[in-house]
């Protein structure tokens, strides 16, 4: 789920902090709108122990899944695992 927080509009790690929901941060190596530091840090202020990070090097702004699509997937389905959110029927290795 996306948050709709623009890093334009202010301070995401304070918005960050008054979400409290399980969140997978993703993030692009070669981001530089909101670089793996800014990702790291976000991670850092969520407050809700479900929480997680993906790096995908080499990747820019929004552009993680077109990078490496299996990692991309694999995560997401490994942390929606983590939420008791997939069905059997849902979860697949990608790449398998």
């Amino acid at each position: 789920m996306r948050t709709g927080l623009n890093p334009d509009d202010g301070d995401v790690e304070a918005a960050v902090r008054q979400i409290n929901i399980p969140v997978l941060f993703i993030a692009g190596g070669k981001d530089r709108r909101m670089p793996p530091e800014l990702a790291q840090r976000m991670l850092q202020a969520s407050p809700n122990p479900m929480k997680q990070l993906l790096l995908v090097p080499g990747a820019s702004h929004g552009e993680a899944f077109a990078t490496d699509r299996e990692t991309y997937m694999n995560s997401v389905y490994r942390f929606l695992d983590t939420l008791g959110y997939n069905s059997g029927s849902l979860h697949r290795s990608v790449g398998s």
